[in-house]
Parts: structure tokens; sequence; C-alpha cells
């Protein structure tokens, strides 16, 4: 469920930021924690539990993954990435999206998906149903990177709940309700 609602959310940011490359920001979004579910399968019931039974925000999540683990879900996203043979373009947002890179706008599509992967991976999703401003815990780097001021986020995060709702009715029975 956070997949897609981080897919929906760069879509968004995209349309505002880089409109052309709001498709690969999508996927971006969708593919950026397919290391989540691949370390559950591989390290099982104790990586499970501790990404359940967290409250920590996504940053210090990752951290908790690389002090924990042999492997954390950014180098396991790698992989499967160069598996799958996925485009430089996509690929390399997804495994640098807990690196804040330039905070200031950028021309360069690589640059900018870093940016929307950089925001999706990090913004806290702990009440999907209900994005609040306090998830903006990130408004200085939306500001300065994006453009975007408090009512734009405000605007930006209906948009994608909007979004988010139609897809998982679209997906009812597919996306976990919780």
């Amino acid at each position: 469920r956070e997949s897609l609602v981080r897919a929906v959310l760069g879509r968004q940011l995209a349309n505002h930021y880089c409109p052309r490359r709001s498709e690969e920001a999508f996927l971006v979004g969708l593919l950026q924690d397919c290391g989540v579910l691949f370390l559950a399968q591989v390290l099982g019931d104790k990586y499970a539990v501790m990404r359940r039974d967290s409250q920590a925000t996504q940053s210090s999540l990752y951290q908790m993954e690389k002090k924990l683990f042999e492997f954390d879900h950014v180098a396991a996203a790698s992989v499967i990435m160069e598996q799958w043979s996925l485009p430089e373009l996509l690929a390399e947002p997804i495994r640098n999206h807990h690196r804040r890179g330039q905070s200031y706008p950028s021309t360069t599509e690589h640059v900018q998906l870093r940016q929307i992967a950089y925001f999706t991976g990090t913004v806290s999703l702990n009440k999907v149903e209900s994005f609040s401003q306090e998830d903006f815990v990130l408004a200085d780097y939306c500001r300065t990177t994006f453009g975007l001021d408090k009512k734009d986020n405000r605007k930006l995060l209906a948009n994608a709940q909007q979004e988010y709702s139609s897809m998982a009715q679209l997906f009812a029975g597919i996306v976990p309700e919780e």
C-alpha cells in the first residue's frame, strides 16, 4: 500500500515539477521500497516485525536496517534493479532515495527524479488515508527544491490522496486495507 501511495505522490509532484517525467516518477515511487519486500522474504520475521512495529521515520528505519542487518532495503533494491536491467533514469533515483542531494531546482531529469524519490521516500505515511500538514517535515525542502509553499503542499497531498483512493478502489481486493 505504501508503495502505491509513494508512486501517486511522486507522480503528483512530477506533474508540478517535471511533467514530462510524471510516469517515471510514479514507477520510482512504486519500486523504491521493493527491497523491503525482498528483505522480509529473506530475513523473515525479525525484519518484518521491525518494520511493522516501528513508529520511526523512514530515515530512522533505514538507519535501523543498516545497524541490525547485513543488508538494507536500498542495497536489496539495487540488486533487483540490476537484475531487472532497469534503465538508469529509474534505477539511479531508486538506489539513492535516502540521499538528500541538491536542495534547489534542477533541469536535469536524473536529478529531478532523484529529488522526487528523496521526498517520496522520506515523507511519513503513517496514516495514508489522512495526510496532514504534520507529514510535511520536509516543507523547507519542498519550498527550496520544488517551489511549493504550505498551500501547494496541502494541494499536492490532497491530489495524491484522491488519486490513491481512486486507484485503491480500482485494485480493491489486491491493495491491503491496512
